[in-house]
């Protein structure tokens, strides 16, 4: 099993880029256009939530059954014998995104750059913190991010940092480890993540001309929709 993961981690590393973009204002200069609320609620997209609200509830009773299945529990049982390792590797894939982000001279997003020497000594010092494995030393770390976090918010906005909410949902597992909030540590993760994802979902649907941009100008398949149907379907898609 140990080598097994060890393959996966090494084929993990080679297939990830070195430059990514993974947000949609990072691929279009387009001046964003609000959209007015009454084209957003349209029949279709009313229709269309209906729809992904009715999968949703279908897999609450689907899941359990599915569960019941040999192959299906076979893994469950030996992905739930790698969650005791799921802190570990959030700890330490914090302190890798951020020397990553902190050696090209941004903070929390490619957008927010780091002019401050204070700023980049204090994320330097928050992964010392993080790398080393004690928990009081990643309570340490994860309250310098924190303060990190404010002062980016305050500079930037607190609606423009909602899109990295997440990092809220992470500072709050890595603070709560070993305490008696621990077990509620990864449903806060779930519950951030989820909201942060939804925010961006909604970013998509009041500035649809970003998107529709990224559509046209990089001939993304819309498998037969409407470029503007596409895009509410599949925000909805990826939010469900």
């Amino acid at each position: 099993m140990k080598k097994v993961f060890q393959i996966l981690l090494t084929l993990g590393l080679i297939m990830t880029p070195i430059f990514a973009q993974a947000h949609v204002k990072w691929f279009t200069n387009v001046v964003p256009h609000k959209e007015s609320i009454e084209n957003i609620l349209s029949p279709m997209f009313l229709l269309l939530t209906l729809v992904a609200a009715v999968v949703l509830a279908s897999l609450t009773l689907i899941i359990p059954k599915m569960a019941e299945w040999g192959p299906v529990k076979k893994m469950e049982d030996r992905l739930s014998s790698l969650r005791k390792y799921s802190r570990y590797l959030l700890k330490y894939g914090t302190a890798v995104a951020l020397m990553i982000q902190i050696v090209n001279g941004t903070l929390f997003a490619p957008e927010f750059h780091v002019s401050s020497t204070v700023v980049t000594v204090l994320t330097w010092v928050t992964i010392g913190f993080l790398l080393i494995p004690h928990h009081i030393s990643t309570k340490i770390g994860a309250s310098i991010l924190l303060g990190l976090f404010i002062y980016v918010t305050i500079h930037h906005g607190i609606f423009y940092m909602l899109d990295y909410g997440f990092y809220v949902a992470i500072i709050g597992v890595l603070l709560v480890g070993n305490t008696k909030l621990e077990q509620a540590g990864f449903p806060f993760l779930y519950l951030g993540t989820g909201l942060s994802l939804s925010w961006v979902a909604v970013e998509k649907w009041v500035y649809p001309s970003m998107a529709l941009d990224i559509v046209a100008n990089n001939h993304v398949p819309t498998f037969g929709f409407e470029p503007s149907l596409f895009v509410v379907v599949k925000n909805l898609g990826d939010r469900a």
